[in-house]
């Protein structure tokens, strides 16, 4: 029986992306910061669905944990906060994202660089804002973590954190496992990226908006073994609801038409919109080419059911060798392509394409549609920690 830390491979992980990170000494996270305009603008548009503006970081206080290399801690350094702490337990990363920083901001002074696991980290301080970027889905209990991470916001004070959920990452999960079929056992990163990048790159050349490489992208999302748990935007809600409100989300999801008046002694109900706004929306995070109206609790819920499935017995044949679910997979990509084929003909064709890999096999497609399909893969989700900055009780 292998260790729940075991692949095939014998990839031992302790700790998810940092094990793994330090092992190889990568750092498969880095930006296309060429242009740094564009770079700074999207950044901006990011923050723009999660309601930060610029004038809300000037002079605050930031926590970032896991900063990769630190290229979107540009964009926020350059909003001029007063204090910038950032943590990471990966060297290489937490080495370039001091070198980034220090060669486009040499004088600033703000910057503290902590060297440890973000589990370990320890602080009486309160922040304004915390940003945990493409780190807590694949932990091993994600609602835990995230409480962690949220704990250094202060009353008022803002989260970020990003999200991910099996109806989301179907493409990658999919994409995974056409991976394993097409590499050999025993086949070390850098073979494997070798191997799949002629099969993958012609996919990745599909996404216009792309700002990191395609190796990275295949080290990151296809390559890197997963053995923890995804986290979608509706668990993080349930994770945070006793202290804190969702407030933004991108991609921009959540509409509330209640009239502000409306909202006091409790009948705010903030996340609870949230959760009924996600599920609504739950058929738009498996591909971003089109836009599905609302298909209703059952049609989301046979979708979320599917891609479950389909995530746990990628799971299974990562880490246990379980390769015999392959067909299975196949059977249950052909039900979501049924599941689609009235609301989105595209997804229903691309997701047939995927299908036909696994119930024909490897050489009996050359994609076809999927070659374009990806979902809204990571999600990102700001929530405002409860708490009045004010005392309605106070005389004025």
């Amino acid at each position: 029986m292998k260790t729940p830390t075991e692949n095939p491979g014998g990839d031992l992980q302790a700790k998810p992306f940092v094990d793994f990170y330090k092992r190889h000494n990568i750092s498969p996270v880095h930006q296309d910061i060429s242009d740094l305009r564009r770079h700074y603008e999207r950044r901006s548009a990011l923050y723009r669905h999660l309601g930060i503006s610029p004038a809300l970081v000037e002079g605050r206080s930031i926590l970032e944990f896991g900063p990769g290399s630190g290229h979107n801690a540009l964009f926020t350094t350059a909003l001029r906060p007063r204090r910038y702490v950032l943590v990471d337990a990966n060297p290489k990363g937490l080495v370039e994202t001091e070198a980034l920083i220090k060669t486009r901001f040499p004088d600033t002074g703000i910057h503290e660089y902590v060297d440890c696991l973000i589990e370990e980290y320890r602080s009486d301080e309160k922040f304004d804002f915390v940003f945990c970027e493409g780190v807590i889905p694949a932990q091993v209990d994600p609602a835990a973590f995230t409480r962690m991470v949220a704990a250094f916001v202060k009353p008022g004070g803002m989260v970020v954190i990003t999200c991910v959920d099996s109806v989301s990452m179907l493409s990658e999960t999919l994409r995974r496992l056409m991976g394993r079929v097409i590499t050999r056992p025993g086949m070390d990163v850098q073979q494997q990226v070798e191997t799949l990048l002629p099969v993958f790159a012609p996919h990745f050349a599909t996404l216009g908006g792309a700002s990191r490489s395609v190796r990275d992208w295949l080290i990151d999302a296809i390559i890197h073994p997963i053995w923890g748990s995804i986290f979608s935007i509706n668990e993080a809600i349930d994770a945070l609801d006793d202290e804190f409100e969702i407030f933004g989300s991108s991609p921009h999801f959540i509409r509330d038409w209640r009239w502000y008046k409306a909202l006091h002694g409790g009948a705010e109900r903030y996340n609870e919109v949230a959760r009924s706004a996600y599920l609504e929306s739950v058929a738009n995070f498996i591909d971003y080419r089109v836009l599905i109206e609302p298909q209703g609790a059952e049609h989301s819920s046979r979708i979320i059911r599917l891609c479950d499935g389909i995530f746990e017995a990628m799971k299974k044949i990562e880490n246990e060798g379980r390769t015999e679910l392959l067909p299975q997979v196949g059977t249950d990509v052909g039900e979501l392509a049924e599941l689609f084929s009235t609301c989105s003909p595209l997804t229903s064709r691309s997701l047939a394409e995927a299908r036909d890999f696994f119930v024909q096999g490897a050489a009996s497609t050359d994609f076809g549609d999927f070659r374009s399909m990806f979902g809204r893969g990571q999600s990102y989700a700001s929530f405002i920690r409860k708490g009045l900055l004010f005392d309605a009780d106070r005389p004025a």
